[in-house]
């Protein structure tokens, strides 16, 4: 048996390097590596505690950029940093040098992303929350859109390919894949424009069509409604964009129409009481603006009031609050006053059989033709 020979372990060559080369390289790269991380995580605890002693949200968005460092770039920064240490083949040098580079770029594009998200969380804060989420959602999607098109376009570029070559084939190849995911195209597009218009935000209680429910997401290419019942509404934007939209959350306040029916049998005195009482119903309810009471139609079994007013809120429970109040106080001063409540009624005039043969059976009837 041979025995243990350090010295020639440490001739052995591996790739133009010995042994001990490669192993002083590679304990260089991963020191290298160690000590970035340490150093980030010193530097994100340390701000972690400043930030929260302070209003300003500058550096909350600098401890959110630094920790989204990748172990992956602290790897390369080791290999950066040993890949002089050892011999290199200009194939290999080339090789690690794209590499580095790419993983700086693509590093640089989660900076960027996570820099943009934070400063657009910033611009959003103290709006209204339903806009502050649409608006940071649209603004987050391009802000993606543009700085991973950026990475993308400067890692093809590093690849050695012809950016022009590139753009002129996705010229070409673009219409035809726009043609065939036209529809898919069609949501996307419709998507990125309700960001900015805006016809309604995340949390509006709104009607599409015959869909109704409060929206809780709005995607690129689907937009989700809870639905009254509590299931979930998954509705393409693209339809959504050529459909009638109601939005209730945007209702400064809610206009309320209601009929009632008295008797035709009131005398004028009680018809002009009952006009009177819905009056006072109505602007006896604080937040509640009247409109007008009118006695509008002489009906086919009953005497017709409209009355017309405006609950100050678009809250929904808060009209059926007001409405319920004003019904009970009809109804009990109805009964009170003695003015009764008309329901629909029909007279029917009914003759024997008998008296109608004896009226045609007179002098001057009309002839009934046999059957």
């Amino acid at each position: 048996m041979n025995e243990w020979n350090p010295e020639r372990w440490a001739r052995i060559r591996l790739a133009d390097n010995t042994l001990v080369e490669w192993a002083i390289a590679i304990g260089v790269a991963l020191l290298v590596a160690s000590a970035t991380r340490v150093l980030q995580g010193l530097v994100v605890g340390r701000l972690s505690k400043t930030s929260g002693r302070t209003r300003t949200r500058i550096d909350d968005v600098i401890v959110s950029v630094l920790r989204s460092t990748r172990l992956l770039s602290h790897l390369a920064l080791g290999v950066a940093a040993a890949r002089h240490l050892i011999d290199q083949s200009k194939g290999t040098a080339r090789f690690v040098e794209l590499f580095l580079t790419l993983i700086l770029v693509v590093q640089l594009g989660i900076w960027g992303n996570r820099t943009a998200s934070g400063v657009i969380s910033i611009w959003a804060t103290g709006r209204d929350q339903g806009q502050q989420a649409t608006m940071a959602a649209g603004l987050n999607f391009l802000a993606r859109l543009v700085i991973w098109l950026l990475v993308i376009l400067i890692a093809l570029s590093n690849l050695g390919i012809e950016l022009s070559a590139v753009i002129a084939g996705l010229g070409v190849g673009g219409v035809a894949a726009a043609l065939a995911v036209q529809s898919t195209l069609g949501d996307l597009f419709a998507g990125v424009s309700m960001y900015f218009d805006r016809p309604f935000d995340i949390g509006d209680f709104v009607v599409i069509d015959k869909l109704r429910g409060t929206v809780t997401k709005i995607g690129i290419k689907t937009t989700r409604l809870q639905s009254l019942d509590g299931e979930e509404l998954v509705l393409p934007n693209g339809e959504i964009a050529k459909a009638r939209i109601q939005n209730f959350t945007r209702m400064k306040e809610r206009r309320v129409l209601f009929r009632f029916n008295v008797e035709y049998s009131l005398p004028a005195a009680k018809l002009e009481r009952a006009r009177d009482i819905a009056r006072e119903a109505v602007l006896r309810r604080e937040g509640v603006r009247l409109d007008r009471v009118h006695f509008v139609a002489l009906g086919t079994s009953a005497l017709e009031f409209e009355v017309v007013y405006f609950v100050l809120s678009p809250d929904y429970n808060l009209y059926l609050d007001h409405q319920q109040a004003i019904n009970f106080e009809l109804y009990r001063t109805f009964e009170q006053e003695g003015i009764g409540f008309a329901f629909p009624t029909q007279t029917l005039h009914v003759h024997s059989r008998r008296a109608v043969e004896e009226a045609l059976a007179a002098p001057g009837a009309a002839e009934v033709p046999a059957t």
